[in-house]
């Protein structure tokens, strides 16, 4: 892994963020070292490492719960083409109000598949 790291290999970040998450055997637990590995991955092009750093942001983890700041870090995530994000995008869109924009994100999540979209 760390290998690949070196090589900025941006789905080395991002293993290594789930690691530090969870607290694998390598590693302990560390939130503050998970959120460093995602910003990482996100800097190197990784579309989930964005929603996963709005995740921090929106549960206050490591970070000040910020959820404007976790909205436009699900927002780049959903532009650069994560599903997941678009989940997190219609939950904070129906949350303010806005089930017309919510609406448009379970549309994506229900083209692509995701059971959730049906049950929202």
């Amino acid at each position: 892994m760390k290998k690949l790291m070196k090589k900025n290999n941006p789905n080395a970040f991002t293993s290594m963020a789930v690691e530090y998450s969870i607290g694998e055997d390598r590693v302990f637990q560390s939130d503050t070292k998970s959120l460093e590995m995602y910003i990482c991955a996100a800097e190197l092009g990784n579309v989930d490492a964005y929603e996963e750093i709005g995740t921090y942001y929106m549960e206050g983890t490591v970070v000040e719960r910020d959820i404007s700041k976790a909205y436009l870090f699900y927002k780049v995530s959903a532009k650069k083409g994560s599903v997941q994000a678009h989940s997190h995008l219609a939950h904070t869109e129906q949350r303010v109000g806005n089930y017309q924009i919510g609406i448009k994100h379970l549309k994506v999540l229900a083209s692509a598949g995701h059971q959730e979209a049906w049950i929202i």
